[in-house]
């Protein structure tokens, strides 16, 4: 239970709030069905989804809410083959991201194919017209695949990618095995690239399994949330995360060094750690720049393939509780509607737009 601070400015109108953990999504479908939640918009599979639209079709409201997170897949740079690029971008330019979208949870949007990984929806933004124009595409092109992998030496034997040493490196992919956008789309992607040619090893695992493995020296590929901007819509939060979360496997910086990574394929230095402070105090043209200056840097590393931009589906089942006036059914361009629930909930409560009609 959530209960008012006593310290706080104002009394709201909403004066407790009872969170219900969601455990796996079996527990987070079953309380559904029971009617344990007031609002929630967290992932549902296609089918399930569709099973409470039905349940439920004449009292509850939907709401789509840019969530500004993304769901992708990061590679450890620090292990062999993932520490080289043409194989990280091999990887990418083998997975059908389309064909991923459809099987993850509603409200799924295509994430950015050129690994830039900006979330499409702030693009436009953030940039100068035609930039975009200017990176590669990562996105699906098997011959581009297999032309990056000849490239550096690599050949096809009996269906099977062999490296310079005639060796089929095991690249392990691992993921959540009850969210439904981590499970659908990694299953589907280590399929693609074990068609393709590469030696996959499917890791499915629960989630304490998959938080710990996530953040070891071991690590491969992990499906991850990544590269967000949910709760600022800034490109700093974007970058800040790809750039220093402990998922998305960069080699370590030792305490009070600033982290200096070698573009690839120019061989150009980006002190990131300088360029993370002045995207922070940047403003106008200066964000544009240096906003440029992390998608160029990110779009030739390809460590990080974006899937997902997560429009989630906020569901609201109490037909007596009143909210800021939204579009049924539709994606939401609203100051109250955007980001994660928790951000959602407060600026409602905090603005008296939040309450139940007697």
């Amino acid at each position: 239970m959530f209960a008012v601070n006593k310290n706080y400015r104002k009394t709201p109108l909403i004066t407790s709030i009872r969170g219900l953990r969601p455990g796996d999504s079996q527990a987070f479908a079953t309380a559904i069905q029971a009617g344990e939640y007031t609002i929630e918009n967290g992932g549902l599979n296609v089918d399930m989804s569709n099973q409470i639209d039905k349940k439920y079709a004449d009292t509850m409201r939907k709401i789509f809410i840019p969530e500004l997170s993304s769901i992708g897949f990061s590679m450890n740079v620090n292990v062999y083959p993932l520490n080289i690029p043409e194989v990280r971008k091999a990887i990418s330019c083998a997975t059908d991201r389309k064909t991923l979208i459809s099987v993850a949870e509603p409200g799924s949007f295509l994430g950015d194919t050129k690994n830039s990984p900006l979330l499409p929806s702030l693009q436009e933004t953030y940039t100068h017209e035609g930039f975009m124009d200017t990176l590669p595409d990562y996105g699906y092109d098997q011959a581009k695949a297999e032309e990056l992998l000849t490239g550096i030496g690599w050949k096809k034997e009996n269906g099977k990618w062999v490296d310079d040493k005639g060796e089929s490196p095991v690249i392990s992919i691992a993921t959540i095995n009850s969210w439904p956008s981590f499970m659908m789309t990694a299953e589907a992607m280590s399929s693609m690239l074990t068609d393709f040619g590469f030696n996959i090893d499917f890791k499915p695992m629960e989630f304490g399994v998959w938080d710990s493995w996530t953040k070891s020296d071991d690590k491969m590929i992990s499906c991850t949330f990544l590269a967000a901007s949910e709760s600022y819509a800034h490109p700093w939060e974007c970058y800040s995360s790809l750039f220093t979360n402990l998922r998305a496997g960069w080699p370590k910086v030792d305490p009070g060094k600033d982290r200096i990574i070698t573009a690839p394929t120019t061989g150009k230095e980006y002190n990131v750690t300088n360029m993370l402070s002045e995207l922070f105090n940047s403003s106008d043209e200066e964000t544009k720049n240096v906003t440029e200056q992390f998608m160029t840097l990110a779009n030739d590393l390809s460590a990080y393939i974006p899937v997902i931009e997560k429009t989630a589906p906020m569901r609201i089942y109490d037909p007596k509780l009143s909210m800021a006036d939204a579009k049924l059914n539709e994606v939401q361009k609203n100051y109250y509607y955007f980001g994660n629930i928790n951000t959602i909930l407060a600026k409602l409560i905090q603005d008296d737009q939040l309450y139940f009609v007697k």
